[in-house]
């Protein structure tokens, strides 16, 4: 009966949420499942979550969200391409790597209100390791706030010692953080911006 009563929370208060919309096709994958009630879960926890979290002042939300997407498990992705997950089909799949976490971090803050004009992306390198690594940034008055799913904490991203920022974007422009820690447009073609808007928009 619980599962019942979950499931059908899922498909019908999917509506509430943009980013979490599920689509029929989805709704139908999820109810075929053998066991279906991880996914419902975590679908359940994100609809509550994005509820209470709308009263939260911006320092909260900041806090809050990467909190609560860094408990999903971590998981490498070891294509020779990366396949970049939204925030549905992270709770769908319920794991994923950096790009995954920085990409639903950047959606379910959206959902809370911040708006889309203080969030970005950053590509960066973790010092002491091989591979790129992605984050969320959020723009304010006083500096870029960095959310990490290597971090519990929400700090600036001038305060991350262990992080070399490669460059940073959105669906719409690249840029480099110059020497006063302001953003500053730069051309980078390295299809991150087209790969993104493709993710966004599924």
């Amino acid at each position: 009966m619980k599962k019942t009563v979950l499931m059908n929370l899922i498909l019908f208060s999917s509506l509430l949420a943009n980013n979490v919309y599920l689509n029929e096709d989805e709704k139908k994958f999820i109810k075929q499942l053998k066991n279906p009630y991880p996914i419902a879960h975590r679908f359940d926890r994100t609809y509550k979550f994005i509820q209470n979290a709308q009263s939260y002042d911006k320092e909260l939300k900041l806090l809050k969200t990467n909190y609560f997407i860094n408990r999903i498990l971590p998981k490498y992705d070891s294509k020779h391409e990366d396949e970049w997950l939204n925030l549905k089909e992270f709770l769908i799949t319920g794991a994923g790597d950096c790009e995954d976490y920085a990409i639903s971090k950047y959606q379910l803050l959206q959902e809370l209100g911040i708006k889309k004009s203080n969030l970005f992306l950053s590509v960066v390198k973790v010092k002491g390791a091989e591979n790129f690594h992605m984050v969320t940034l959020y723009k304010d008055i006083d500096g870029l706030y960095t959310l990490d799913n290597l971090s519990w904490k929400v700090i600036p991203i001038s305060e991350r010692n262990d992080l070399d920022v490669e460059f940073v974007f959105n669906e719409n422009e690249s840029y480099i953080i110059n020497d006063f820690g302001e953003l500053k447009k730069e051309n980078i073609n390295r299809g991150e911006i087209i790969k993104l808007r493709e993710t966004l928009s599924r």
